[in-house]
């Protein structure tokens, strides 16, 4: 993996002059996918997203409105989507459709249709391309792919349609999407696709979508700031494993790399840190930052999972040695630190509006 201080990357053979599409580039791991391109590689990067650089606290951070350009399209706009993607050599697929639990588990269908527009969109045009060289697409699959009654730590094997109970609409979404990269890969010549199944992102990337609809992270992020003993969906008890958007979008690279230099498709397995954290830790740390009087646990609401830990035999045996280099508590840190100023002077410009 890249040494994240060095201006030159490990995987200058594929990116080095290369054509690279970027979907999602304005989202919380696009927008290290791009930052990373910009500054180990020369790559020709078209950063396509529906949304602009501005929202987003790690792009204005990074300067990235400066440093790249932003093709602000719809995916599912053929006419102007198939022209970028007939002339890329690679694709890395990172557009997706989340939302936190709490809305997860009573939007199923809408989070299946979102994130299934958005990759058969991108797939399609892959499949309209006229352009027979090789194109590598990496993709973005997910740990709710796997059943709750999975064995832990979980298998790649394990992936069913019983998706993960309260995310089966984005589970089941991400399954299509590897089936469909499957079965492109058998109609399309030098189509070569690599995808992963993640365990969980956070970083200060991450676009605020209220207290209730955000993710764990940001959502005890944001509650910490109100002063008062931080409110925590279930019991605390529940593992996860959190990896920091800098540290996937180098996979996100990895994957790209590995399948077009070798012409054959990569994954789909399992990508986390290794290191699960229970709720209960991560609130801890939260409490203290803020100087908080306790934590109340409401075993009401929806938490997912009591544990959920995945097997990384098989992306450690593709990637061996691979470490995250963003430290968990840096980057929560780094959520108190850069992610919720933005976030807090952006709500009151919103509240004066």
């Amino acid at each position: 993996m890249a040494d994240p201080t060095s201006t030159a990357g490990p995987y200058g053979d594929v990116y080095d002059g290369a054509r690279v599409v970027v979907t999602g580039a304005a989202g919380q791991i696009g927008t290290f996918v791009c930052s990373h391109l910009a500054d180990r590689y020369d790559a020709v990067v078209t950063a396509v997203d529906h949304k602009p650089w501005d929202g987003n606290p790690a792009a204005e951070s990074l300067h990235l409105d400066e440093r790249m350009p932003l093709t602000q399209i719809d995916l599912e706009d053929s006419d102007r989507l198939d022209p970028i993607v007939e002339a890329a050599d690679v694709v890395l697929h990172v557009a997706g459709a989340t939302v936190g639990i709490g809305v997860s588990a009573r939007s199923g269908y809408t989070l299946l249709h979102a994130n299934a527009a958005l990759d058969l969109a991108v797939l399609g045009a892959v499949r309209r391309r006229s352009n027979t060289a090789r194109l590598a697409l990496a993709a973005i699959s997910s740990s709710c792919v796997y059943p709750t009654s999975a064995p832990q730590p979980i298998p790649e094997s394990a992936a069913s349609m019983e998706c993960e109970v309260g995310n089966e609409g984005y589970g089941f979404a991400k399954l299509l999407l590897e089936r469909s990269l499957e079965e492109l890969r058998r109609e399309v010549d030098g189509f070569v696709p690599a995808v992963f199944r993640l365990a969980n992102a956070y970083g200060e990337s991450y676009r605020f979508k209220g207290e209730a609809s955000s993710h764990l992270i940001p959502a005890l992020v944001w509650k910490g700031a109100q002063g008062r003993a931080l409110n925590v969906w279930g019991d605390g008890s529940q593992q996860r494993d959190f990896v920091h958007a800098s540290d996937i979008a180098e996979v996100v690279l990895a994957f790209g790399a590995a399948a077009h230099r070798s012409g054959e498709p990569v994954g789909p397995v399992n990508f986390a840190s290794g290191t699960p954290r229970s709720v209960r830790d991560i609130a801890e740390h939260v409490v203290a930052r803020f100087g908080l009087p306790g934590i109340d646990y409401d075993t009401s609401k929806p938490s997912g999972n009591k544990a959920k830990t995945l097997d990384l035999a098989g992306f450690e045996a593709t990637f061996p040695g691979w470490e995250p280099t963003v430290d968990f508590e840096a980057g929560l840190d780094r959520m108190i630190d850069v992610w919720l100023p933005y976030v807090q002077a952006q709500q009151k410009a919103t509240d004066r509006a």
